[in-house]
């Protein structure tokens, strides 16, 4: 144990407080099934270390090495929030992980969309992964009648989505900008 003379700030559980969710987020900017498998683990070793770090907390506490126990204990209840908000916690990296997976590849979307033929407006999907009964896709659609309800779209748009998941039922979307959207839909 240190002596009370060297009793300062310890910053590892610093490193931890942002880095957990870092890591979270950046297995979910990955492949499907990094996320798949890679996220529980993330997520249990995230708490495995915050329970490591309240020991050691303890620890400081029970020799009176205050600034260290205050410290160390900021990870602990970091992730005590954090895993009681943990469906807004887990959705938040999955949402952050999408943006950050779009962000990587949206040159190439902006490529293949160069590619389609210069007739207006635009259409195009792109597949990231399935679940079960849903899969999550990209979608650009420049006329944006993709938001609008399925009897208000065109019969030209219509014509355009009628061979892609577009004409599923749509679970939830959130618009990346610039006539992309992230979308699960029910098929």
């Amino acid at each position: 144990m240190p002596s009370v003379e060297s009793d300062r700030i310890a910053r590892w559980p610093f490193l931890f407080t942002i880095g957990c969710p870092a890591v979270f987020v950046l297995i979910c900017a990955g492949p499907f099934k990094l996320m798949v498998v890679g996220a529980p683990v993330i997520v249990f070793y995230w708490v495995l270390a915050a329970l490591v770090a309240l020991c050691v907390a303890a620890a400081y506490a029970y020799h009176r090495l205050w600034r260290r126990f205050l410290s160390i204990v900021a990870f602990p209840l970091s992730t005590l929030i954090a895993a009681w908000n943990f469906g807004f916690v887990w959705g938040t990296g999955q949402l952050w992980g999408a943006y950050l997976h779009f962000l990587v590849v949206r040159p190439i979307y902006l490529q293949e969309i160069s590619k389609l033929p210069a007739e207006k407006p635009r259409f195009k999907v792109f597949y990231w992964n399935s679940w079960f009964l849903s899969s999550t896709e990209v979608v650009y659609d420049e006329s944006d009648e993709f938001t609008l309800p399925p009897e208000s779209r065109s019969a030209e748009w219509m014509k355009k989505a009628e061979t892609t998941d577009a004409v599923c039922p749509i679970i939830g979307y959130t618009s990346m900008g610039s006539h992309f959207y992230l979308v699960t839909f029910g098929c």
